[in-house]
């Protein structure tokens, strides 16, 4: 084949990539085939958080072939939007015909994507000359650097690596790279020798990366990762154990005949909103489908076990709930206030979760967990605000700077500490929901509980609270002195931490239930208080399924507890707190509708001697409530919640949907009747 000189009208263009591991975004398409745009914030947020190094969209993963125009358009502007300048981003503009790909490069251009991806047209098979004049027409037209695209199983065109080299050198400057979809280490080679210095070649499986280097390829663009992203990203940085269950979950894509639809379906299993591909791309083989789902389980991603867990038995009943509550709720009381203390954005932080609130020197403070888009991925930090007077809020601040890029902080409570305030943050590398299970068995990484305490105008660290303890809630006083909270650890064992000597930073750590995740009872976010005889009482909730709160005691000041025992108080598998009551009582904050209501009604439930809870207050209730902004694992309703007592006030802080804080404030004279 002749030589081709370079091109003297091919407009030299910068390019910021250099390489590394790109996910294609797979396109989530809602019950009636229409683009969700919210959920595609949410998968991209995903891939970003798993650590990517950037994003391809409308590729074919993402099924460019059966978007619109100005779907397409839409997606390049959400996804430079979402990310932020974390990652770069890349646009597909594959099209049959050279005038549709130039349409989809200025859209690209516009929305401010770095590079576009442009697959070789298909349809008909188009010659090596047609080719060069297709790549060297959207060279001219450029002004953000090209990748060139050959994947023939896709489009049957082969495009052999001395007509493409070709190419890449008469386009120099402009041309930055290709992705090459044959997984052909020979090809890779033979593009390396054959292309500019510089040239970037996209080629191969995260969990291939050195094999691939070594043949000069610079990086990969690969479907599978949008499945596991953070295995794929320890894979690509030379991690054993990622790459074996890589290689695994990832040959099963790859063989599947419908390797879209299968993707599609692992995602799902996730709790990622990807939907199915649009008609007629929908069927998957039942035989595809099980074998991921059971390696998925195996790898630690799907919490449930393979079989149902055996059938509850709830016959040892402890009377703590009194009389039975009723199906239909209260409505909310007429005395009580309510105000808004942050609301959830998209441009910012679209998450809010975890909230917490404390008096200190007349003021309220607020404290909460904050999230660009999904719950627990990278970026998440906690956030506080004050008020006078529980109503008007200032603007949320950051509580102290990030730890790091892959760090996660959850707000773990705020401490009235013998005057002090005292601020505790939950940090951790990982969480088996969102990243998989790195540790088999362990549900986070690397994760402790710090603290900060407030000087009047800043928080200071204190440094380390308590290793492999997850806070889910601050200290609180023994009736006897000493302080006791209540969390879980990286295995997600519900915890006591117990320090009797008042001023000591030691704590003895009490198990009060291990965590099995086959097992029909997963206890969990216990909360505490004193019964009227001095009896501690630590409730738990129940996320295996029996819709009701656990309940242990102890009668020597926690030195020992009894075994776990099921209440007749109802529960909507949610976070709660219970707290004391000014003169003698308990208020258990809490989501008591285990059926369609769930965590849509938050009430406050009193009892005079923490033994019978004799009345129940409707917080909220909003039985058709749910979240107006993107983000995955989020829920709908009022959820989390944590009150305190100032003056003659009940005031309850929670999240609503995980993306807005409120705060209610209810009499103390409204809780008790007579």
């Amino acid at each position: 084949m002749p030589a081709i000189a370079p091109s003297a009208s091919a407009a030299a263009k910068p390019s910021a990539l250099t390489g590394g591991l790109f996910a294609p975004v797979v396109t989530p398409f809602d019950s009636n085939e229409q683009v969700d745009f919210g959920a595609f914030r949410a998968l991209a947020e995903r891939l970003i958080g798993g650590g990517v190094n950037g994003l391809v969209v409308a590729g074919t993963t993402g099924e460019a072939h059966a978007l619109d125009p100005d779907e397409r358009e839409r997606l390049f502007r959400l996804a430079t939007e979402q990310s932020r300048g974390r990652v770069s981003i890349i646009a597909g503009i594959g099209a049959t015909t050279t005038r549709l790909a130039q349409r989809y490069l200025s859209m690209a251009e516009a929305a401010g994507c770095q590079a576009a991806l442009a697959l070789t047209p298909w349809f008909e098979q188009p010659s090596v000359d047609a080719l060069t004049r297709y790549y060297e027409a959207l060279a001219h037209a450029a002004r953000i650097p090209l990748l060139l695209y050959h994947n023939p199983s896709r489009t049957h065109v082969s495009w052999p690596p001395e007509a493409l080299a070709l190419v890449a050198r008469r386009l120099e400057g402009a041309v930055a790279g290709v992705k090459d979809s044959t997984q052909d280490l020979a090809r890779v080679r033979a593009m390396r020798d054959l292309a500019p210095a510089g040239f970037l070649i996209f080629s191969g499986a995260p969990f291939r990366r050195e094999e691939y280097r070594q043949a000069g390829a610079a990086g990969c663009i690969d479907g599978p990762t949008n499945l596991l992203p953070s295995e794929a990203a320890r894979a690509y940085a030379g991690d054993a154990a990622a790459s074996e269950r890589c290689t695994e979950v990832f040959g099963v894509l790859e063989r599947s005949a419908n390797f879209i639809g299968l993707l599609k379906y692992g995602l799902c299993l996730l709790g990622a909103p990807a939907g199915q591909p649009r008609q007629p791309f929908t069927d998957v083989s039942s035989a595809d489908k099980e074998e991921l789902r059971a390696l998925l389980q195996r790898a630690g991603y799907l919490a449930a076990a393979s079989s149902a867990p055996a059938p509850l038995t709830l016959d040892a009943l402890t009377d703590i709930g009194g009389a039975r509550f009723p199906d239909a709720p209260d409505a909310e009381p007429a005395a009580m206030r309510r105000a808004l203390v942050c609301r959830g954005d998209a441009s910012t932080f679209a998450y809010q979760h975890h909230p917490a609130l404390a008096v200190h020197q007349g003021r309220f403070f607020a404290a909460f967990s904050s999230g660009i888009c999904n719950e627990d991925s990278p970026g998440q930090i906690i956030r506080f605000t004050t008020s006078a007077d529980g109503s008007t809020w200032s603007t949320p601040t950051p509580a102290f700077p990030a730890f790091g890029s892959s760090i996660r902080s959850t707000c773990g409570g705020l401490w009235m500490k013998d005057g002090a305030l005292l601020l505790l943050g939950v940090r951790y590398v990982s969480g088996r929901y969102v990243d998989g299970e790195r540790t088999p068995g362990q549900c986070w990484e690397e994760m402790a509980t710090d603290y900060w305490t407030w000087n009047g105008e800043a928080w200071e660290g204190l440094g380390l609270l308590l290793d492999n303890f997850y806070a889910n809630e601050a200290p609180r006083r023994l009736p006897t002195g000493g302080w006791m909270m209540t969390g879980v650890n990286a295995r997600h064992d519900a915890l006591l931490a117990i320090s009797t000597d008042a001023d000591s930073m030691r704590w003895r750590v009490v198990t009060l239930s291990e965590r099995v995740p086959s097992a029909a009872i997963k206890l969990t976010e216990p909360s505490w208080f004193a019964d009227v005889d001095g009896t501690l009482r630590v409730l738990l909730r129940d996320d295996g399924g029996s819709r009701r709160l656990w309940l242990c005691e102890s009668r020597d000041a926690g030195a020992t507890w009894t075994t776990p025992t099921p209440t007749d108080f109802p529960d909507a598998q949610a976070k709660f707190h219970a707290l004391p009551l000014p003169g003698g009582g308990v208020a258990l904050i809490c989501n008591p509708s285990p059926k369609a209501l769930k965590r849509r009604h938050l009430a406050a439930a009193v009892s005079r001697d923490g033994r019978r809870f004799e009345a129940m207050h409707t917080l909220r209730l909003n039985a058709e409530l749910s979240p107006r902004l993107p983000g995955l694992h989020k829920a709908s309703g009022y959820q989390y919640p944590h009150a305190v007592v100032a003056g003659d006030t009940l005031w309850t802080i929670y999240s609503v949907n995980k993306e807005d804080i409120e705060v209610t404030a209810l009499p103390l004279s409204s809780l008790f009747k007579g």
